[in-house]
């Protein structure tokens, strides 16, 4: 199924969802089949000058890592503690294990 304008009006809410998992659209189990298909079309419009944020903990890891070669003042995992730490566990934790489910991991 092509992702265009009116192919996604006219497509039924189980081939919505599948384009949505093969596009790696985040909460499209629990959205309704207009809010499909306005996240589906929010994808291919393009976001002009605005800074792509992690799209998960590896790849925040890899940009840490290359300000501090860079010397730069960075706040260390760490040193988080209190509910600051459980959140950042709880985060981590829940991304590896999305990650490992929509790689087809049989042991996620």
């Amino acid at each position: 199924m092509s992702a265009t304008g009116s192919d996604l009006e006219d497509a039924g809410r189980r081939e919505l969802s599948e384009l949505a998992r093969r596009r790696g659209v985040a909460g499209r189990s629990s959205m309704s089949r207009d809010e499909l298909v306005d996240a589906l079309r929010s994808e291919d419009e393009p976001v002009a000058d605005s800074p792509r944020p992690s799209a998960s903990r590896f790849e925040a890891f890899h940009e840490l890592a290359r300000e501090r070669a860079r010397g730069g003042m960075v706040l260390l995992p760490r040193v988080l503690d209190g509910n600051d730490r459980r959140m950042h566990v709880r985060q981590t934790i829940r991304e590896d294990h999305h990650l490992r489910i929509t790689q087809g991991n049989e042991e996620a």
